[in-house]
């Protein structure tokens, strides 16, 4: 249960850095891609600093936080590879 209570926090945090990037391509008529995979990646990252450091506090090997990683990078490839 500590686990996914902090994945829960982790995916909240994470999802309210993806909000500029929402309000800039609900704004500009034509937005970049760039823009959006840079909040994308920036997110990524955030979500696995702050999941790394909760962790930390509670006494979790680091082989969580990384095995979220690279949950998030798979889902992420997956996503890529069925829209190109």
């Amino acid at each position: 249960m500590v686990y996914w209570t902090q994945l829960g926090w982790v995916c909240l945090i994470g999802s309210f850095a993806l909000l500029p990037a929402a309000f800039y391509n609900f704004t500009w008529s034509r937005p970049l891609v760039m823009i959006s995979v840079a909040n994308v990646l920036a997110s990524v990252v955030l979500m696995f600093v702050v999941l790394g450091y909760r962790l930390r506090q509670r006494a979790f090997h680091w082989g969580w936080t990384v095995s979220f990683l690279l949950v998030i990078v798979i889902n992420m490839s997956l996503y890529l590879y069925s829209v190109l």
